[in-house]
């Protein structure tokens, strides 16, 4: 704990002072990624060494605007910005004035409001962060052929797949494990908040531990966001296999051994299956919670929920025998 505690302070000092008033979030944050990622620190200081951090009053739009950081977001589509923050680990693709595809390296960033509970800062952080830390590798590539050119970009478990044409303005995008993503992040950062509310029981600081006292330790240790589909797989994340499935790949972005190894629990596509369901449930939520259709994809995923435990259970009782 002291060891990771000092490392966060070392990380945090590269951009902030102990008399910043952010000082003590990126402490508690820094600390609780490292808990979590216990043999990245490198990753982690560097990524946050490079990283953009906007943590200021107004939208998260009026904050990009105001620093003028481009994203690929259309104004139409400003409100699949959260509330609270987003990030963007800087990979920039734009058609030129001749017509051309271009990709620019742009330094990753995190945006944030301040207009919200010291909780929902620090978790909102820690959220946007850990996207940061599971898309740093093996994050983006592209690809072209002719007149086409692939871009593909990996934020963890989920996967942007952008087409774009030569002399065309449309852009055409597929996602793949988009909404799971956000549910597992979320749940997660649930887990670096309980981290970093450990550093209570022991730590010295009066600067950062004033900090955490005045924290609502109730509201942090909630799955703050995406209410919609967290508690969807919930339990299958409270099986320590599942998790260890996630947390094996992750990080080096090999989504097909992943997906493969869930589905030898269960049967072929049913990581696919899984992840359909949760975008569903989330796309319908979103228009009306009392669609009669939601439960449908809730029982599916609790089909294959209950398919993986009992598998599980008996590989453990094989495992037993055979000792």
């Amino acid at each position: 704990m002291i060891h990771k505690y000092l490392k966060a302070i070392e990380i945090v000092k590269q951009k902030y002072q102990e008399k910043d008033s952010l000082y003590p979030l990126m402490v508690s944050s820094i600390y609780g990624l490292l808990c979590k990622y216990e043999t990245q620190e490198d990753l982690i200081k560097n990524l946050f060494k490079e990283t953009i951090i906007l943590i200021e009053p107004g939208e998260i739009n009026d904050i990009l605007k105001r620093h003028k950081i481009e994203t690929e977001v259309e104004e139409k589509e400003d409100s699949i910005y959260s509330t609270y923050g987003g990030s963007n680990q800087g990979n920039l693709v734009y058609i030129n004035e001749q017509g051309e595809i271009k990709y620019q390296k742009e330094k990753p960033f995190i945006v944030c409001t301040k207009d919200v509970s010291p909780e929902d800062l620090l978790n909102t952080f820690c959220h946007e962060m850990n996207h940061l830390i599971k898309g740093e590798k093996n994050g983006f590539s592209l690809m072209q052929e002719e007149n086409t050119f692939y871009y593909y970009l990996r934020t963890g478990l989920a996967y942007y797949c952008y087409e774009y044409q030569k002399g065309e303005e449309d852009v055409e995008y597929t996602v793949l494990f988009g909404y799971l993503d956000e549910a597992i992040n979320t749940i997660q950062t649930t887990e670096i908040m309980e981290s970093i509310l450990s550093l209570k029981d022991w730590i010295n600081d009066k600067n950062i531990k004033n900090y955490l006292d005045s924290l609502d330790e109730k509201r942090l240790k909630q799955d703050i966001g995406y209410h919609e589909i967290t508690p969807q797989i919930r339990e299958l994340w409270n099986t320590d296999t599942f998790k260890e499935i996630i947390e094996k790949y992750i990080i080096e972005g090999n989504i097909k051994a992943l997906s493969q190894e869930f589905d030898s629990y269960t049967y072929e596509g049913a990581f696919e299956e899984l992840s359909d369901c949760i975008d569903k449930i989330y796309e319908l939520t979103e228009v009306n919670s009392k669609n009669k259709y939601i439960k449908k994809y809730q029982n599916k995923i609790n089909n294959i929920i209950q398919k993986f435990k009992a598998s599980i259970k008996k590989s453990y009782k094989k495992n037993f025998i055979f000792q």
